[in-house]
């Protein structure tokens, strides 16, 4: 676009740079002017007309240049934001309750944000603003429960929090159960048979 616009200016500079020589030597030449004269000052005008010229179209052009590199880097930030609501909203969908995958979300809630205050362009903040409302009503379903007549929705319940996969079959009272009985750490080396680190090394 700035190409062609520099151009456009170019060939409309000459145009009008050539037209008002001709007009100028007609006239002059109508009054007996010595016309070698008049050439070599219409020479020197064009030229001075030329530079003044090549110094607008080259302004005109860096300002467009710049314009379009921050248009460029507001898109890009508004499209890395829109990526990290979006990954978000996939690790929660399910309605899981793993812990690594809440804190990979709000990790990616936060570099989203980040990327978000980055956006500079107000066509692209607009848009940003639409998609966040729409990632909004994501969570909102993700973090909520249809109500039993189907009018309203409502928080998880507390026994989603205790971590158990079953939580939809369990009580709260079950499920704080599961999560303090020994199955739930079998796999865990036991506290007493643990050496600290630099201790087991020096051994």
């Amino acid at each position: 676009m700035s190409t062609q616009n520099s151009i456009d200016d170019f060939v409309l500079g000459t145009l009008v740079a050539a037209g008002v020589t001709s007009v100028a030597c007609l006239l002059l030449d109508a009054n007996g002017v010595n016309l070698s004269d008049l050439i070599k000052n219409a020479s020197a005008l064009v030229t001075a007309a030329s530079f003044v010229l090549a110094l607008t179209i080259y302004w005109r052009n860096s300002r467009w240049r710049k314009h379009d590199t921050s248009v460029e880097r507001s898109h890009f930030y508004l499209d890395e934001a829109t990526a990290g609501y979006k990954q978000a909203c996939d690790l929660l969908s399910d309605q899981n309750n793993s812990r690594v995958k809440w804190i990979m979300a709000a990790r990616a809630l936060g570099e989203a944000d980040r990327l978000s205050a980055e956006v500079s362009h107000t066509p692209h903040k607009s848009a940003l603003e639409l998609r966040k409302f729409s990632f909004r009503n994501e969570l909102y379903d993700c973090l909520t429960l249809p109500s039993a007549e189907g009018t309203a929705r409502n928080p998880l319940p507390a026994e989603f929090f205790f971590g158990s996969p079953k939580w939809k079959d369990l009580t709260i009272e079950e499920a704080a159960r599961a999560s303090t009985s020994s199955s739930f750490f079998s796999k865990a080396v036991p506290y007493q048979n643990r050496k600290p680190a630099r201790l087991e090394y020096l051994s």
